[in-house]
């Protein structure tokens, strides 16, 4: 029998999961987030039973989700108001191998597993979307800074200049809030990614934007596309 390990990306608007065999992809499945807690634990059933229709058996389960958590618990997502003190083992139960870990995190653990050139360097992740996500990675290792699992004070203020669709203050503003940071840790490598990021030419003003602001280390897009944060909550167990 083959033992499969399933990564799953639970974000505000949709829930991604993938089924790996070590690390090829097997199947893939994409519903919305359910409006409900009943619903949604209903819905990650349904993808774990879908799994398993295969021949082999889901043994680990990775999941990434924005937000504050402890083990394998949501304490608050910001983007499902539902999700509060939500402990994901109730819903898979034992023997399953099980992993939470934040967003933003499991991106970066996925962006470190596939590119040999981050291991030695300090590498700071940026997901630009409904939020703001962060996550840094030192020596291969992706810490867990509990701070960047809450949002970033700015962040109101960041969503209504989003809305407005003005892109140069917004490549202004963000670039000038992340400069901040990305000094503060000393950051050699700098990956932006999130829906935002996706913006026509959003990407080649930012870097510029960045170096504005004194910031000369690389700026590049994240790899990890579509399945990004189940592929990397799928390496949680590497």
């Amino acid at each position: 029998m083959k033992l499969y390990t399933m990564g799953l990306d639970i974000g505000g608007s949709g829930i991604k999961g993938i089924l790996l065999a070590k690390r090829s992809v097997i199947d893939s499945f994409i519903a919305k987030t359910p409006k409900t807690e009943t619903e949604f634990t209903e819905t990650l059933k349904v993808i774990l039973q879908k799994f398993n229709a295969h021949q082999g058996k889901v043994v680990r389960v990775g999941i990434g989700v924005a937000g504050i958590i402890k083990k394998t618990k949501v304490v608050w997502s910001p983007n499902i108001p539902y999700l509060k003190n939500f402990e994901f083992r109730e819903v898979f139960g034992r023997p399953l191998r099980l992993k939470v870990d934040n967003d933003a995190r499991a991106i970066l653990k996925g962006e470190v597993a596939t590119n040999s050139n981050y291991v030695r360097k300090k590498i700071m992740l940026f997901t630009i979307g409904t939020g703001i996500g962060r996550a840094f990675a030192e020596k291969g290792r992706v810490l867990t800074i509990k701070k960047f699992e809450y949002p970033e004070v700015w962040e109101k203020e960041y969503q209504k200049i989003r809305n407005a669709k003005n892109n140069l203050y917004l490549l202004r503003f963000l670039a000038k809030k992340l400069s901040a940071i990305t000094k503060i840790l000393e950051t050699q490598v700098i990956l932006i990614g999130g829906g935002v990021a996706e913006r026509k030419n959003f990407f080649a003003k930012i870097k510029k934007e960045f170096r504005k602001n004194g910031i000369k280390a690389p700026v590049k897009k994240s790899a990890l596309k579509d399945f990004k944060t189940a592929f990397g909550a799928a390496l949680l167990f590497k």
